[in-house]
């Protein structure tokens, strides 16, 4: 489904399946990045939910995630 923020690829390499969960994943680390930009903006917010922004992000992530 195309939700306008994405490119549509097609790829004879990879099943359409594949394609999006390894966008989803790139999507993950990207945000995660963002953090130390937010923690100098609002440290006390940061501070007070930065466990829970990172818990929402990695949401159904697995062991894989981590491990690579």
């Amino acid at each position: 489904m195309y939700d306008g923020t994405t490119a549509v690829v097609r790829t004879t390499a990879l099943p359409a399946e594949e394609v999006e969960y390894l966008r989803q994943q790139a999507e993950r680390w990207m945000k995660l990045r963002h953090l130390p930009h937010a923690f100098m903006h609002s440290p006390i917010f940061v501070l007070r939910n930065g466990l829970r922004m990172i818990q929402h992000t990695f949401r159904g992530s697995t062991l894989k995630t981590w491990i690579g």
